[in-house]
């Protein structure tokens, strides 16, 4: 069998309500693809519709796991990849049928090893894009500044498009569940000069749900700020000056926007009670162990406008 050209990594849990619409909407690709779907031990009928699925169209391959975790999964799914280059899904969204056709023509048009396309949130009625302005390269450098600072880039996984001898040796941390995308993408090295393009437009669907895991959920687990464990290995590896100050900056505005969405008008509804003042509570503990860091990262006015912010 020829090898294909992108393989697109889709690992599930649980999914039967929205799987057919991603899986098919890759099929319907104008690129030459296979789809890697990676069962994270569901217990619902996308187990048997990933099998049918595989059964007919050859270019389906599934992989099982045993719940352990979406890491794990999509480590497991890039083992059995054969494209030159490798893209990710999330098996409650869709992609625009053009998507790698034209993030590939960009990556053959700069020499770049990874594509960086625009994205639509789809959330409840509202529908928002996400994208660069125009088409442009960038260094691996400055791509992982862009990542930390949170810009069009973004630090997921689904709207890039890599190519597989840049991230062949790279795993995602089992260890975390949260920001384990983000973290992946700071970690990407590389030995040779190594460009990151930009597509302004908007080619891939990410649907959010009140309930997912960055929509609505406990903010802290065993006592811990859940977004913690990835920052803190993270600076513990990173050894440029400048992007660990970006890490710094942006944990503490993560903290401060908990903080502040836990405190507004869906308080009530997603939290109830006590815990909500005890998670209140912890944020603030968070906030000001990290303000010295944060200060020292030349932020100090935003420092002020953050905690004047949380004081109204």
């Amino acid at each position: 069998m020829i090898n294909p050209i992108v393989s697109v990594i889709v690992p599930f849990y649980n999914s039967s309500p929205t799987l057919n619409r991603c899986v098919e909407s890759i099929l319907k690709s104008t690129a030459d693809i296979e789809v890697i779907l990676v069962d994270d031990g569901s217990d619902d009928e996308s187990a048997a519709y990933c099998l049918t699925k595989a059964w007919e169209d050859p270019r389906i391959t599934c992989v099982e796991c045993s719940h352990k975790g979406v890491s794990a999964t999509r480590n497991a799914g890039m083992k059995m990849t054969r494209g030159e280059y490798i893209g990710f899904a999330d098996a409650d969204d869709y992609i625009e049928p053009e998507m790698y056709s034209k993030m590939l023509y960009l990556l053959n048009l700069t020499g770049s090893s990874i594509c960086v396309c625009g994205f639509r949130v789809h959330q409840e009625e509202k529908e928002v894009n996400h994208c660069a302005d125009s088409v442009k390269t960038i260094t691996l450098h400055e791509f992982k500044h862009a990542v930390a600072e949170q810009c069009s880039t973004g630090g997921y996984l689904f709207n890039k498009l890599y190519a597989k001898s840049l991230i062949a040796d790279c795993l995602f941390d089992e260890e975390l569940s949260i920001c384990e995308d983000f973290s992946f993408n700071i970690l990407i090295t590389s030995s040779n000069v190594c460009r990151v393009v930009t597509c302004p437009e908007p080619l891939y669907h990410y649907v959010r749900h009140a309930n997912s895991l960055t929509g609505g959920q406990q903010f802290f687990k065993n006592g811990t700020f859940i977004y913690r464990p990835a920052f803190d290995k993270l600076r513990s590896s990173v050894r440029d000056p400048s992007l660990n100050k970006c890490l710094i900056r942006k944990y503490f505005s993560i903290i401060r926007d908990s903080y502040m969405r836990l405190r507004r008008n869906n308080c009530k509804e997603l939290y109830q009670g006590d815990d909500a003042n005890g998670q209140l509570k912890a944020l603030l503990r968070e906030l000001y162990r990290n303000l010295i860091p944060f200060l020292r990262s030349g932020m100090l006015l935003k420092a002020l406008r953050a905690l004047l912010q949380i004081r109204a």
